[in-house]
């Protein structure tokens, strides 16, 4: 299977490419979160003898994160069966299974997840200290204390498990869904209301990122993570619409 779906991949990479840049913020939105939750394990004893405890602040985008990637992997199955739908009935009369092309499926969304996850590590590795000053300037460094960010293998064996984990049985799950019930066909006014969607969480994410405070302050996070909130809200519901766009483009 590992076999075939490599072929398949290097076959179709052009398409399945457009939607690496998905992989890779999943990647990165992963690392950054990792890296704060095992760099903060140093300072984590001063913080909770002080009654803070900024993990929760990690873990939020973390999950939220997991949860789209799941969802938006439904559209981009749908656009993938859509656009080689000769290729997967030719697979279906030969005698293969739902269950084996999801899986077929599954494992060429796992290998472009691994890309992802990889290019996510390496600029996170990069990114991490500018962003960490960032939000310690707007949360305080009673909640974010200074703390060193060097270069971590086991987050990026971390991020790389996850995302191949989240990406196959995300794939799988939604791919074998969309095989048995022959859902290829979307909702017609679902894009519209999409976009709706999209246009008033951005204007809902630009006015937080406006009341959020100019000047460090000790705050919970509340606001912060009502942020990450909208930005993977955002990525879910324009996840699909971007590689749609890019499909047009290349073909």
């Amino acid at each position: 299977m590992l076999t075939l779906s490599w072929q398949q991949f290097r076959r179709n990479w052009t398409t399945w490419c457009l939607a690496l840049g998905l992989f890779i913020l999943a990647g990165w939105l992963i690392a950054f979160c990792l890296t704060g939750i095992v760099d903060l394990q140093q300072a984590l004893p001063q913080l909770l003898a002080a009654h803070h405890d900024p993990t929760p602040l990690f873990m939020m985008p973390l999950v939220f994160g997991g949860i789209t990637l799941v969802l938006v992997l439904k559209g981009l199955i749908q656009i993938i069966l859509t656009k080689f739908q000769n290729e997967y009935r030719l697979w279906a009369v030969l005698g293969a299974t739902p269950n084996q092309l999801a899986q077929l499926l599954a494992t060429q969304i796992a290998l472009l997840s691994s890309i992802g996850a990889l290019i996510g590590w390496l600029l996170a590795t990069f990114s991490v200290p500018f962003c960490y000053l960032q939000l310690q300037q707007i949360i305080g460094s009673n909640w974010l204390p200074s703390v060193p960010f060097p270069p971590s293998l086991i987050v990026g064996g971390l991020t790389l498990g996850l995302l191949i984990g989240l990406g196959w049985l995300g794939g799988y799950w939604q791919a074998r869904r969309i095989l048995q019930h022959q859902a290829i066909r979307p909702n017609k006014w679902w894009p519209i209301l999409r976009q709706l969607l999209a246009v008033l969480i951005l204007l809902n994410l630009g006015w937080q990122l406006y009341r959020l405070p100019p000047q460090p302050v000790d705050v919970a996070g509340s606001s912060l993570i009502q942020v990450f909130f909208n930005l993977v809200l955002i990525q879910a519901l324009l996840g699909t619409t971007a590689l749609k766009l890019g499909l047009t483009l290349l073909y």
